[in-house]
């Protein structure tokens, strides 16, 4: 997929809860080979823009279109061979294998009158290697920690090899190294012509990694742009005083206490 052609655009979105607007007046294009890093914050909206850019929600007005199509007129099999999903809270109320949780990641691929087809088998063992998971493919994911399931997840995306990635806070109970692994997930995604859609508050892993940043506060975009550190509108955002700092060719973004 070419970096110009549009893979996701929201047009006038509207959503709310009862008669609590959520988000208003949205419109965003998202591209092939495109990072970016959503941000802004507690309560801003954020997590239903990426629900509502999946189909998990249904907006109450305006329009989602996936390549050109609205995407509340594709089945959900469909929509999931195209987007991944990564919500913030996920709970397991089954005893599910790990491994049969990443074969699952491949049903939107699957031809059910047929077992796993080679290309399933090979998509879940790179998964599972690509998260360190060889040696929890037969544990029962009620069985591991809060990260462990975090990267079971992630590993699932993997599998899943969609067109176009929303993730929402992806590197929540993530110890620094699952974090770095997570980061490097990312990158390749992004150098594979991926569309990548991160919801997140840790700029320090996904700052230098985000080509676009889109920052929304009290239900609306205020920013929409190049990945750069403006001090007076984070300060309006985030009702928090950053700084910059510059190493090695990267930018580290933290508060200034």
């Amino acid at each position: 997929m070419s970096k110009s052609q549009s893979i996701l655009q929201a047009e006038n979105l509207f959503f709310s809860y009862g008669e609590q607007t959520i988000l208003e007046n949205i419109s965003c294009t998202f591209s092939g080979s495109e990072f970016v890093l959503i941000a802004g914050p507690n309560g801003a909206g954020k997590s239903t823009l990426l629900k509502l850019l999946g189909g998990i929600l249904e907006q109450r007005a305006g329009t989602v279109l996936l390549n050109g199509e609205r995407l509340n007129q594709l089945n959900r099999r469909r929509i999931s061979r195209q987007i991944a999903y990564l919500p913030q809270n996920m709970e397991f109320p089954l005893h599910l294998l790990v491994r049969d949780f990443l074969y699952f990641a491949r049903y939107p691929h699957r031809n059910f009158w047929h077992g796993f087809s080679n290309e399933d088998i090979r998509a879940v063992a790179e998964a599972a290697k690509s998260f360190n998971l060889e040696d929890f493919l037969h544990k029962s994911i009620l069985e591991i920690s809060g990260g462990e399931q975090r990267r079971v997840l992630l590993a699932g995306l993997a599998a899943r090899r969609a067109d176009c990635y929303l993730l929402d806070e992806p590197l929540n109970n993530l110890d620094p190294h699952s974090a770095l692994q997570v980061a490097l997930f990312l990158k390749q995604l992004k150098n594979q012509g991926k569309t990548i859609l991160v919801v997140s508050h840790d700029f320090n892993f996904l700052w230098n990694l985000a080509d676009r940043l889109l920052l929304i506060k009290n239900g609306r975009i205020v920013y929409d742009g190049q990945r750069r550190f403006i001090k007076e509108l984070f300060w309006k955002v985030f009702d928090a005083e950053f700084k910059i700092i510059r190493e090695n060719e990267q930018e580290f973004l933290i508060v200034d206490v």
